[in-house]
Order: structure tokens, then sequence, then C-alpha cells
């Protein structure tokens, strides 16, 4: 037999307090490489500021043409399809032992279509119905 092991709320507590510091310590770490980093951006010198200000105010004599952006086709999920029952259905397990009855009237969810049977979501498994006993639903 397996024993259960406990943990304390002392425990628990000293896990929240430890995970609160590392995200303290990792947001203070990255504020101090950004001003590292903007430091190192910044001229130290007036002459060299002087010298690259009027490269800066210099028109520029060539146009730049905007890139032609490829054109972005975003997939879109199929719409989902409902279907009423026009008379009622017995979903069957693989074993062939009846799992659900539903009565006329009842919407389903529909996952897929072939031919003359159409295949619902129940639960998270998918049955097949009879497609003579259905009726679109809106």
């Amino acid at each position: 037999m397996t024993e259960r092991i406990y943990v304390s709320r002392n425990a628990f507590l000293v896990a929240g307090i430890a995970a609160v510091l590392t995200f303290l310590t990792l947001v203070w770490i990255g504020k101090t490489e950004d001003r590292l980093h903007a430091r190192d951006r910044e001229l130290s010198s007036p002459e060299k500021r002087m010298a690259l200000a009027p490269a800066r105010m210099q028109p520029s004599t060539t146009q730049s043409t905007p890139a032609s952006l490829p054109v972005v086709d975003y997939w879109t999920p199929a719409p989902i399809e409902f279907v009423r029952l026009t008379a009622a259905v017995s979903l069957h397990n693989l074993r062939g032992k009846e799992v659900k009855q539903f009565p006329i009237g009842k919407r389903l969810r529909v996952s897929n279509r072939a031919g003359d049977k159409i295949t619902i979501d129940y639960l998270g498994d998918e049955y097949t119905i009879p497609r003579a006993s259905t009726e679109p639903s809106k």
C-alpha cells in the first residue's frame, strides 16, 4: 500500500515566499540591464553629438517606396453546425451497449457528415446517427 506524504502549511509558505523573491529578482535584473543598454546607446561626448547633428538634419534625397506587404490569409474555422432530432435516437458505444437515448427535438453538434450518416460530438466522444432522423438547426 502506498503511504501518503502530507506537506505542512509552512512548506507552502516558504515555497510561496521563494517564488515571490525569485520574481522580484528577475524584475530587478531586467530593469538593471535596460539601464545599462540605455547608457551604452547614449553618446558620451558633446563633440560626437555635434558631429552627427548635421547629418540627421539633412533631408533624404531618395524617396523610399513602401514595400508591398504580402496578403495574409488568416485561417477561419468552419462554422459550427447543429442538427435537431426528428426521431428518437440511441447512442451506442463500440461494444454495442446503449449509452444514451435522445428524445425528439434534441439539439446536437455535428462534427462530420458522410453520406447518410452524421457524426455528432456528445460529451467528448463521437457517435454516428442516421441523417434521416435529423433536420438542420439554427
